[in-house]
């Protein structure tokens, strides 16, 4: 970027990035608006005085984010200065103490001689079929791993299989002019939609097909509808990073679910306490499952349901921001008291029932008008074994597994 060979400023690419404390109290400019960038600045912005992201994405608004008092994303920087100023091309500019460099990595092999055969040019590596075999050196030469966004252990297992079916004889691949052909429609079709070439190797959205392609070149069933929708719902954590947390996701939980219980034959709830008025209550509820941090609660009343673990630890975590934390636990041994070490947090009976004005009466005879109800109320976990069943005869949502041995135990 003009003027950087001047630039007096601290510069460190993500690469070389660690821990966010040596940035704290400064004001940091970011590059990039991809994964790394977007960890790295949130982690960055619990101690640094400003934290400006820059990125040249087409949709990127100049705005503040979010949740986030000093994070700010811009268009691409224009130019920096020697006074330490950098500028944005939306006009806005700030005086930094870091430049942090989140802008991925380029395809390099140095060690790789085919006389202008296979190319690296703008981050395309090509011509390539399937992102694997170069059409002039296949099957000798293969490329494994090479694209992005995608499931990349469940690629590159399929990648792997697939080559070393074709180098085994099991499967031919097209002629090479095949293979050109589609190389070139694929490069044709991204020149169509205005994809920049460096973006060649970029999956996504189109990743579940390719691993499906390859499933069948490896003469594998197609892969579980699970998957595929868990890869589909994860996308909504990339995409609304500011406000995933704060919100209960019916179809994100169930793909995380399924995909984690496929194998145990479980159908798998989370535990719930009714109580009286709930059904009306209106203010914000959630369960621990979906709880990240305790910024989303600060200066709030929340009352926190539990007594294990979980419910001891969020209550601690939440009461260092919130004005007022109140567990409510149906354990026989709870006192009713403010517990100690903490001016905000306060032990109850179970709650007796809530109302439509929000407020919450605890079984011992007092209330409190509360914004979030948090739910530390644990799982109950369904294990549909143990029954030799006629597959036509069990529902559709449930999962199941068929016990056809002599033994069975069962593990965590």
């Amino acid at each position: 970027m003009s003027g950087i060979e001047k630039w007096p400023g601290y510069q460190i690419h993500s690469h070389n990035y660690r821990v966010p404390e040596p940035f704290r109290g400064q004001i940091v400019v970011l590059i990039g608006y991809e994964t790394s960038a977007r960890d790295i600045s949130r982690e960055i912005a619990r101690v640094a005085k400003e934290v400006h992201m820059a990125a040249r994405a087409p949709d990127v608004e100049v705005s503040k984010l979010k949740s986030h008092d000093n994070l700010w994303q811009h268009k691409m920087i224009e130019r920096v200065y020697e006074d330490g100023n950098v500028r944005f091309q939306d006009g806005s500019s700030v005086f930094a103490d870091t430049i942090l460099y989140c802008t991925g990595y380029k395809y390099h092999y140095p060690f790789l001689e085919t006389n202008g055969i296979v190319t690296v040019d703008d981050n395309r590596v090509g011509p390539l079929y399937k992102h694997i075999f170069p059409p002039r050196l296949a099957p000798w030469l293969s490329f494994v791993g090479i694209p992005k966004k995608d499931t990349r252990f469940q690629s590159v297992e399929l990648q792997s299989k697939w080559v070393a079916r074709v180098l085994s004889g099991k499967v031919l691949l097209p002629t090479k002019e095949e293979m050109m052909a589609s190389v070139n429609e694929y490069y044709q079709l991204m020149e169509k939609t205005g994809i920049p070439k460096r973006f060649t190797h970029v999956l996504y959205p189109n990743e579940i097909e390719y691993k499906h392609w390859l499933a069948a070149q490896n003469g594998l069933p197609p892969l579980e509808e699970w998957r595929d929708r868990m890869f589909t719902e994860s996308f909504k954590l990339v995409n609304s990073q500011d406000g995933c947390k704060d919100q209960w996701d019916d179809d994100y939980w169930t793909a995380v679910i399924e995909s984690k219980m496929w194998y145990l034959g479980l159908k798998f709830e989370y535990s719930s306490l009714d109580f009286r008025g709930i059904e009306k209550w209106p203010r914000y509820q959630i369960h621990s499952h979906n709880y990240r941090v305790p910024e989303p609660f600060s200066g709030q009343i929340v009352v926190l349901i539990g007594y294990g673990p979980s419910a001891f630890d969020i209550s601690r975590d939440i009461a260092r921001v919130a004005k007022e934390v109140h567990i409510a636990a149906r354990a026989p041994d709870v006192r009713v008291s403010k517990l100690d070490n903490h001016d905000n947090l306060w032990q109850h009976k179970m709650i007796e029932r809530v109302y439509e004005d929000g407020n919450v009466s605890f079984q011992e005879g007092s209330s409190v008008f509360a914004d979030t109800i948090l739910y530390c109320t644990g799982y109950d976990p369904k294990c549909l074994i143990f029954h030799i069943v006629c597959m036509e005869t069990v529902p559709a949502d449930i999962i199941y597994i068929v016990a056809s041995f002599s033994s069975v135990c069962y593990l965590g």
